[in-house]
């Protein structure tokens, strides 16, 4: 969840703009992680997952579909408390 996501230090924005940015407008979730080259799409409908796609940040446009994809806590956000 966006809640998860910002508890972990990642930072919302309008547009996934670089790693540790998320983003969500209507079913779609960007999530920018640190360990990864390309930004996760994560699209839904309800609450069901109905595709996950890696996309290029400056053009929008799908990498490659993925069936899962695990987006740990990033170690770097961990926090020390």
């Amino acid at each position: 969840t966006t809640e998860r996501l910002a508890s972990w230090g990642y930072f919302k924005a309008d547009h996934c703009r670089g790693q540790g940015s998320f983003s969500g407008r209507g079913g779609i979730l960007d999530v920018f992680p640190k360990h990864m080259a390309h930004p996760v799409r994560i699209e839904f409908f309800n609450n069901k997952v109905e595709s996950i796609r890696l996309f290029d940040i400056d053009t929008q446009l799908s990498v490659s579909a993925r069936k899962n994809i695990n987006i740990p806590e990033p170690v770097g956000f961990l926090s020390t408390t």
